[in-house]
Formats: structure tokens, sequence, C-alpha cells
């Protein structure tokens, strides 16, 4: 496996793991983080009316 063809490796042991990003636009990122961002704040939300 080429260098430029994972974004990340992790070595365990005898173990490599190669992580690949997907290709995502701007706007894709763009969308998913502002989900992750109502999710965290309706967890936050619930977790205070316990």
């Amino acid at each position: 496996m080429k260098e430029e063809d994972h974004t990340a490796t992790y070595r365990f042991g005898g173990t490599t793991i190669y992580v690949v990003a997907p290709n995502i636009s701007e706007e894709e990122r763009k969308k998913r983080l502002e989900e992750i961002q109502r999710i965290i704040w309706s967890l936050w939300i619930e977790k205070q009316s316990e």
C-alpha cells in the first residue's frame, strides 16, 4: 500500500491498520459537522434534565 493511499496508520503489536478517509466536498463536511453538533447538543440537554 502506498503512503498516499491512506490517511492514518496504526500499529498494534504485529498488526498494522490503515485508515482511509473518504473524499467529501466542503459542503458535505459542513453538513456532517452540523449534524454532530446537533446530536451533542441534544445529548447534553437530555443529560441536564436527569
